[in-house]
């Protein structure tokens, strides 16, 4: 797949227009404010404005619409209307929202696009905010599908059982592709202003996980082989399974992984000789009995010496250090990443407030956002499949609220 810098993309643009009313004072962020126009009635209103590269309305595009600042588990949608506006109504003066839009297109598929911002909290306010809407990256290697759900312990024998987690990648170029030596890892990403263990707040860890060179990984798999072994043909997929073992005598809705191509054949964990072994580059350990892949933003690079990667402690970590190495951006063929929101889990108070953004958005604007703890056993999250030039395509536009869906679970084929 060509490095995410050297795409070539097309690009749609929305803008977003807020009304906002009297309520508590908030700074914007980013988002210019324009001069009052009048007080008002308490509440605020958004309108959305879909366009097209000719600025021509888009109507019937697709607005999603999310508070970030508060434990809200439920994404709103709505449409454009024939002059592609949509009005959302009942936001909360102050609040911090996410605002996605997708639009079909023939020739791509589907367009998809984000940004973020506060609705106003002050007099009457007029915002304009411009997002542009991209099209689907085509070819390379892909994070297909990424399966994270456990049964519930009173399900399994006490046990929190994990073993059945996997991860799916796709080929979704013309050619065959080697698997060797590539890297599956997850990145640094930080979601909310918490402080764990004395670190890791918005403030401490933005150099790190904004940054537009690369991304930082504390957890990194490495696929064996040394150039030739595990080809990956035009349309194929290869699952990479936790424990590559028939899992249903655990639970019914569990899935029989036997046949995975590769395991991560962690420390304590049965060995499949069938499935070749995963290998762990760290710089993170754990044994597999403690480990769990429900971390929520992953990355597929080409392959790469893990020793030669750049390394860095944590910036928030203070000490010991937690250590961290670079993919640079040239090297990434991929980004997977699914919203949790487990910011206020133990933690008493007043609920956290949003970090602008996990990683740095020319990587992913905005994560997917999915029920929360994964309630339905038989779900995973996937890439979604579209129709490209009258050809099935997975969706890519580098924004995961868009391109991924949560749907029953596929693994070894694309639906």
């Amino acid at each position: 797949m060509a490095p995410r810098s050297t795409v070539a993309t097309g690009r749609y643009r929305f803008w977003i227009l807020f009304v906002g009313f009297a309520g508590a004072g908030c700074d914007p962020g980013t988002v210019q404010l324009m001069a009052p126009v009048g007080a008002g009635r308490q509440g605020s209103a958004l309108e959305v404005r879909v366009v097209g590269p000719d600025e021509a309305p888009a109507a019937g595009a697709t607005v999603h619409y999310f508070r970030r600042d508060r434990r809200e588990e439920t994404w709103h949608k709505t449409r454009t209307n024939e002059e592609g506006i949509a009005r959302l109504e009942g936001l909360v003066p102050g609040a911090y929202y996410w605002v996605a839009a997708e639009q079909e297109d023939p020739r791509w598929g589907v367009l998809g696009g984000a940004e973020k911002a506060h609705a106003p909290s002050e007099a009457e306010t007029s915002v304009e905010l411009e997002v542009p809407l991209f099209t689907s990256r085509q070819g390379g290697v892909v994070i297909s599908e990424m399966y994270m759900t456990s049964p519930d312990r009173w399900e399994t024998g006490n046990v929190h059982y994990t073993g059945s987690h996997y991860f799916e990648v796709a080929n979704t170029s013309g050619e065959t592709i080697f698997l060797d030596g590539m890297l599956l890892g997850r990145m640094f990403a930080w979601d909310r202003d918490v402080s764990i263990h004395g670190h890791n707040a918005c403030a401490d860890t933005q150099a790190m996980r904004t940054d537009s060179l690369g991304i930082w990984s504390d957890v990194i798999w490495q696929f064996p082989g040394s150039g030739g072994e595990h080809p990956l043909h035009p349309g194929e997929v290869a699952v990479i399974a936790k424990i590559a073992a028939d899992h249903t005598s655990i639970h019914p809705t569990m899935l029989d992984l036997s046949g995975a191509q590769f395991e991560f054949g962690l420390q304590g964990a049965a060995d499949n000789p069938a499935a070749a072994n995963m290998i762990q580059r760290g710089p993170f350990f754990l044994p597999a009995q403690h480990y769990d892949y429900s971390h929520s933003y992953w990355f597929l690079s080409a392959p790469a010496d893990f020793a030669a990667l750049p390394s860095a402690c944590n910036p928030g970590s203070g000490q010991p250090c937690e250590e961290y190495r670079f993919i640079r951006r040239e090297l990434l063929h991929d980004v997977f990443m699914v919203l949790h929101d487990y910011s206020n889990d133990g933690v008493l108070g007043p609920l956290l407030p949003p970090c602008d953004h996990p990683v740095h958005p020319s990587f992913d604007r905005m994560p997917g956002g999915f029920p929360r703890h994964f309630t339905r056993l038989d779900h995973s999250v996937q890439r979604r499949s579209v129709t490209v030039d009258g050809r099935p395509a997975l969706l890519n536009t580098g924004t995961s609220r868009i391109d991924l869906e949560w749907v029953p679970r596929t693994p070894g084929w694309l639906p």
